[in-house]
C-alpha cells in the first residue's frame, strides 16, 4: 500500500513540475528554467560534476521529482539526453528501487511455535521445520543429510520447545 502512495506522490510531483515548466515557457535556456523550477520547488541543484554525489544523498521523493522534471523538460524541448545523463538517470532509478525495497514492510507471515514443533517432530529429519521458519539454507542441508543423522533435528526440537529457535527476522505470533 505504501508503494502505491509513493507512486501517486511521485506522479503528482511530476505533474506539478510539468505544469510549472509549461507555465514558465521555454523563453531563454531550458537548463536555466529547469534549474530555477527545481530551486523554486525547494530543492538544491547540483553542478554537473556533482550529480553522482547528489544522487547518493538524495531522498526518494527528490530523485523522483528530478527525474520527472528532467523527463518533462526533455519532452518539451525535444532534447536527447547525453550518455552521462542516461547513466545518472539509471543510477537514480536503481537508488529509488533500493529505497522502495528497503522501506517495504517485511513479508513475514504469522508463525506458530506449535506448528514448528510438530513439523520438527514428524518431519524433522527432512528439515521441513527449517523451511517453515525461513531458514532455507539449513533446511536444504538437513534435507540432504537426513537432519545430520538426526542430531540437528534433536537440537532443533529442544530449541523450539525453549523458544530459542524462532522465525527468521521476527518472533512467533503464537507460542506454547
Amino acid at each position: 500500500m505504501k508503494k502505491v502512495h509513493k507512486l501517486i506522490m511521485m506522479a503528482c510531483l511530476g505533474l506539478a513540475g510539468v505544469v510549472f515548466i509549461a507555465a514558465r515557457g521555454t523563453e531563454a535556456n531550458s537548463l536555466e528554467s529547469t534549474t530555477t523550477g527545481i530551486q523554486s520547488l525547494g530543492m538544491a541543484v547540483a553542478p554537473t560534476g556533482e550529480v553522482e554525489a547528489a544522487l547518493a544523498s538524495a531522498s526518494l521523493a527528490e530523485v523522483a521529482t528530478v527525474k520527472t522534471t528532467e523527463t518533462a523538460t526533455n519532452a518539451i524541448t525535444n532534447h536527447k539526453p547525453t550518455l552521462k545523463e542516461k547513466i545518472a538517470i539509471r543510477a537514480a532509478e536503481k537508488m529509488a528501487k533500493r529505497q522502495m525495497k528497503a522501506s517495504e514492510p517485511s513479508k513475514t507471515t504469522s508463525k506458530s511455535q506449535l506448528v514448528a514443533l510438530l513439523l520438527c517432530f514428524f518431519l524433522g529429519v527432512l528439515g521441513i521445520h527449517r523451511f517453515y521458519l525461513g531458514y532455507t539454507g539449513i533446511g536444504v542441508l538437513m534435507l540432504l543429510t537426513g537432519g545430520l543423522c538426526g542430531i540437528l533435528t534433536l537440537i532443533d526440537f529442544i530449541r523450539i520447545i525453549l523458544g530459542d529457535l524462532g522465525p527468521r527476522g521476527g518472533e512467533y505470533d503464537d507460542t506454547l
